[in-house]
């Protein structure tokens, strides 16, 4: 196994960074695999992941009902501006970044 992930639905607005599963991932992979979000509906907060330690290696967002709604943005679970500034920040990679990594 090279992945190990969890599926997390919080309740709405809450952003914190999943400490605890984080945590109780690395116990179940003391070879150091990689630990995803695999599937969440708040998006974690950034500086609560870094300032927790916490480093999802990605994290997956449930588009239904978590992020659109009647083709809007719905900030029933994630506030927008939340959602904008976990997608700004440094120690978030975003697809449009991929290339970079890749070296085109």
């Amino acid at each position: 196994m090279d992945i190990i992930g969890d599926d997390v639905y919080q309740k709405p607005r809450q952003y914190g960074p999943l400490a605890d599963n984080f945590s109780d991932l690395m116990l179940y992979s003391p070879q150091g695999k990689i630990l995803a979000l695999t599937e969440n509906g708040v998006v974690p907060d950034s500086a609560l992941c870094r300032q927790a330690g916490v480093y999802w290696s990605w994290f997956c967002t449930w588009k239904d009902e978590y992020v659109t709604k009647d083709g809007e943005y719905a900030s029933d679970y994630t506030e927008k501006e939340l959602f904008q500034s976990v997608y700004d920040s440094e120690i978030v990679l975003t697809l449009d970044e991929l290339g970079r990594l890749r070296g085109y």
